[in-house]
C-alpha cells in the first residue's frame, strides 16, 4: 500500500490555522473538533450521495473513533464565510518503501463551493 500524502504534521498544523482571504469572502481550515461529529457525518452522507455509495458509519464511531482515546483518523474542515464548506479525512499510514506517512481518505467539497480552490486549501 503507497501513501500518497506524506505531509509531517507542521504542515498540517499551518495549514489548519490558516485564514485565506478570497475576494471578500473569508476561507478557513481548520482540525476538527467532537463538537463536529454530526457535521463531518453530515458532509460525509453528502458526498456518500455524491459518489452513490452507502454511508454506514454512525455518529458514536466517528467520536470514538476520531476524538476518543486512540484517534483512528483526523479531519480539516473548511468553512467558508463561517459555513460549513467541505472537509479533508485522513490516518496515519507506513509505507514499507518511504516510512509514516499520511493517506488521505477523503476530500469533499460542497457543489455551491467548488471552483473557489477550498479544496487546495484543504491539501495545503
Amino acid at each position: 500500500m503507497s501513501c500518497p500524502l506524506h505531509y509531517n504534521w507542521f504542515h498540517i498544523l499551518v495549514a489548519a490555522s490558516l485564514g485565506i482571504p478570497s475576494g471578500g469572502s473569508m476561507l478557513l481550515i481548520r482540525p476538527a473538533v467532537r463538537t463536529d461529529v454530526h457535521l463531518l457525518k453530515t458532509l460525509i452522507h453528502e458526498m456518500g450521495e455524491y459518489e452513490r455509495l452507502p454511508v454506514l458509519i454512525t455518529e458514536e464511531t466517528l467520536a470514538h473513533d476520531g476524538f476518543g482515546p486512540r484517534q483512528e483518523f483526523r479531519v480539516l474542515i473548511a468553512d467558508w464565510d463561517g459555513e460549513p464548506a467541505g472537509y479533508a479525512f485522513f490516518f496515519n499510514c507506513y509505507s514499507t518503501f518511504r516510512g509514516r506517512g499520511l493517506f488521505l481518505e477523503d476530500l469533499f467539497v460542497r457543489p455551491q463551493f467548488r471552483g473557489k480552490k477550498v479544496g487546495d486549501a484543504l491539501l495545503l
